[in-house]
């Protein structure tokens, strides 16, 4: 029986490797990378992952580079999975009173990660990533 086998075992072994979760970790590898170039784009331009400015803080003379590129919470972000979770996590403590704001201490919220569903281009961007690793992978 004629064909090309080396073919047919190279589909055989991509079809184990998606039956066996394979996308599952490239999904979660791949996601964790967005998030991550994201935030850091969150960052730099001042806004939420929707695309909204932060608004600003209300002492103008507060020191603010925690907020800019060079400071520390830009940096201070990783990713974890935990089963078939993406676990983003911050390294110092005050991410959350920068993500949900203190009001007393005259902190906006400035929201890094979303809370409303995947934002359209996080979302634009996994599917081209994930597309462009199953052409690569059949």
């Amino acid at each position: 029986m004629p064909g090309d086998y080396v073919r047919l075992a190279r589909l055989g072994a991509n079809l184990r490797w998606l039956a066996a979760g394979g996308m599952n970790r490239q999904t979660r590898r791949a996601f964790g990378g967005i998030a991550l170039s994201e935030i850091a784009r969150s960052f730099a331009q001042g806004c939420d992952p929707y695309g909204k400015a932060w608004k600003a803080r209300k002492n103008p003379r507060a020191r603010g580079k925690i907020l800019w590129g060079r400071g520390v919470l830009p940096r201070s972000f990783y990713v974890t999975t935990q089963g078939h979770r993406v676990v983003i996590r911050s390294r110092v403590s005050f991410a959350s009173a920068h993500e949900y704001g203190v009001p007393s201490r005259g902190l906006p919220a400035r929201p890094m990660l979303p809370t409303r569903g995947l934002p359209p281009h996080w979302a634009e961007r996994l599917k081209r990533e994930l597309g462009a690793a199953l052409r690569h992978r059949f």
